[in-house]
């Protein structure tokens, strides 16, 4: 049985900011690159099957940039979700004990 006690609840917090970073700073590398690929199509820089390639490719990487963020959302709500659940069963033992 893990040591419920070991927990950090510091640690746990932490990673959570880390998490929502990574998820904002991917959110915003996409945003710049959605928009860099809307000024050169705009601008008539492409066009036939070099477009339809990058936009192929371009179209696998947004989803794929979706699904990463998608698992780091899990991730965050997982380890907020168990902070919280390891501090209710602390708060349940100390009160248990006093």
């Amino acid at each position: 049985m893990p040591d419920l006690f070991a927990w950090d609840n510091g640690v746990a917090d932490g990673t959570v900011t880390q998490v929502n970073v990574a998820k904002t700073l991917l959110t915003v590398h996409l945003q710049i690159l959605v928009a860099q690929v809307n000024s050169a199509k705009d601008a008539g820089a492409w066009s036939g099957y070099e477009e339809e390639t990058f936009r192929l490719i371009f179209d696998n990487w947004h989803k794929a940039a979706d699904g990463v963020f998608q698992v780091l959302d899990g991730i965050s709500k997982l380890v907020d979700g168990s902070n919280d659940a390891v501090q209710k069963y602390r708060d349940e033992i100390m009160k248990a004990l006093g």
